[in-house]
């Protein structure tokens, strides 16, 4: 799987596709974390799409100094200018969606919005807004960083699916900020997949197999 540089939403994006190309095969856009770059998520697209997929992994527009690591990105600066980098990065993404539905033609029941640390508090940002519904989103190891604000603005719809997933080792974002995204996306009338993994601020194989068995049951639920 050779990656492919293009620009979507004014996004630096890598696409990744596997098996025959086909408006049957799923799509999922994967968003990362901070400090972290569009290549951070790709080695787990063969874990949770054994078959065919697109992969679309776009770089967060902030720039960081990672010292002898060099350069990662982030989607929202922290402290006073967090709100607006945030929604800048949420229309960017929302952008970089709609181009994506334009380009592949993947029907909406066959396209996932997921994210990892900061990318689970974006692709719960554009996911719970968007006007149509898409076959689900996976929030790993995020939070919501105003919970007033998107209870006032997401579409409310009890058919949208939603993966939450979080470590209860995780010292970066604490277990108990998974814990309040789900009571709050449950109390918003979605239907929410929630589990807890015995790990830190990461991904480990049984989470990915969860993740897997619940696409799974999606892209089965749109046949």
């Amino acid at each position: 799987m050779q990656p492919i540089h293009c620009t979507l939403g004014g996004l630096d994006t890598l696409i990744v596709e596997s098996g025959e190309a086909s408006l049957d095969r799923p799509l999922i856009i994967a968003i990362h974390g901070r400090g972290a770059s569009a290549e951070d998520l790709i080695p787990i697209l063969p874990e949770i799409f054994p078959n065919s997929v697109v992969g679309i992994f776009p770089n967060g527009p902030l720039c960081m100094q990672l010292g002898a690591w060099g350069l990662g990105h982030a989607w929202y600066e922290l402290g006073s200018d967090q709100p607006q980098t945030l929604r800048e990065s949420r229309q960017q993404l929302t952008t970089l969606l709609n181009e994506v539905r334009e380009k592949f033609q993947v029907p909406l029941d066959r396209t996932f919005l997921s994210g990892f640390s900061q990318g689970a508090v974006m692709t719960l940002e554009v996911g719970l807004r968007y006007p149509e519904r898409l076959a689900g989103l996976i929030a790993l190891s995020g939070y919501l960083p105003e919970p007033d604000v998107i209870i006032q603005e997401a579409v409310r719809d009890p058919k949208r699916q939603i993966l939450v997933a979080h470590g209860t080792s995780d010292d970066v974002v604490p277990v108990e900020a998974g814990r309040l995204v789900n009571r709050e996306l449950v109390e918003l009338g979605y239907k929410v997949a929630y589990r807890e993994f015995p790990v830190g601020h990461s991904i480990d194989f049984d989470e990915m197999a969860f993740i897997r068995d619940w696409i799974q049951s999606r892209l089965d639920a749109a046949e």
